[in-house]
């Protein structure tokens, strides 16, 4: 799997270096990146994804759960409080803003 997943990445980059700020691009390339845990390059993609595309709102979920996977608590805190504003729906978010918290110490209401 983590090879077809590789080559994917690869096909990826051809069509980015032909159109590199085409949002459908990006979020597949991040995807891509968290399924191989690379989360830093995850999360440098998001970030361009959500510079080009600000309403991308499954993007910002997905920032907020790189930026928790490599630890930093607080960035991850306030990107899944965004994903939660934008889709108050969405219980991951709201389930990813607790654990930020009780990693930061501030068990408050996520």
């Amino acid at each position: 799997m983590e090879s077809r997943t590789r080559e994917a990445l690869g096909e990826l980059e051809v069509a980015l270096g032909l159109t590199p700020d085409h949002p459908e691009l990006l979020a597949a390339r991040g995807h891509l990146l968290c399924e191989l845990e690379q989360y830093e390059e995850a999360v440098k993609t998001y970030s361009r994804l959500l510079e080009v595309a600000s309403g991308h709102t499954a993007s910002v979920y997905n920032l907020a759960v790189c930026l928790e996977k490599l630890g930093r608590w607080e960035q991850a805190a306030e990107r899944f409080s965004e994903a939660q504003a934008l889709d108050p729906d969405r219980i991951e978010a709201k389930l990813g803003l607790g654990i930020c918290q009780l990693h930061l110490e501030k068990p408050e209401p996520a």
